[in-house]
């Protein structure tokens, strides 16, 4: 009955995020929406779609939930997502945050600790500017598979990569439940490389 925006989402210390969830049922009106951020009730943002947090911090990441009820909860009919936020500014990595990241393609994101681009499903190198040569490909070296046919074995699967990453559908596949495959005829992932057709 709520959804959320994305699964996951991550942030750089500092940066203004926005979490929103999507009411899906006709019986729920926004003044009823509660939150909860891992576990614990968070009174002020009752009654409200999405939350801002102004400067995220790493005591921000964690679980976020949005609710009406606990028969809602137990139900398995409130909306999750989950925030990740780097523990340095944006663009910055090190002990000291003081080291440029390197620039991460195709939503490739910056580890904080050792400035390595970590690639989203489908995509490899220290850039994440390569996609996998294969159907089905994911893992740092496009080593893994969500299939062994030619089938479309990736359609409504998600793929956690590591932090600060998160999860997300394998390339050319978007929405909630990586039902949806991109059309190269829109100029939405053309620029990757990948063959949106296999």
């Amino acid at each position: 009955e709520i959804y959320p925006e994305s699964q996951t989402k991550t942030v750089s210390w500092g940066d203004v995020v926005t979490l929103t969830m999507t009411i899906q049922s006709t019986s729920i009106t926004e003044s009823q929406l509660k939150w909860k951020h891992n576990g614990v009730d968070i009174v002020a943002w009752d009654g409200q779609n999405n939350i801002t947090i102004t400067s995220a911090k790493p005591s921000d990441a964690g679980i976020y939930e949005c609710y009406t009820t606990q028969q809602q909860r137990q139900n398995g009919k409130n909306g999750f997502m989950r925030l990740i936020v780097r523990r340095c500014p944006n663009g910055k990595y090190g002990d000291t945050c003081l080291l440029n990241c390197p620039t991460c393609y195709n939503g490739g994101i910056c580890n904080s600790d050792t400035g390595e681009c970590i690639c989203p499903p489908g995509f490899k190198g220290d850039d994440c500017n390569t996609a996998c040569d294969k159907r089905g490909k994911w893992g740092k070296d496009c080593g893994r598979h969500c299939s062994n046919s030619n089938t479309d074995g990736c359609r409504t699967s998600m793929f956690c990569v590591s932090d600060p990453y998160g999860c997300s559908c394998l390339a050319s596949y978007t929405g909630l439940d990586c039902n949806t495959g991109l059309d190269c005829n829109t100029g939405l992932d053309c620029n990757t490389g990948l063959d949106c057709n296999t």
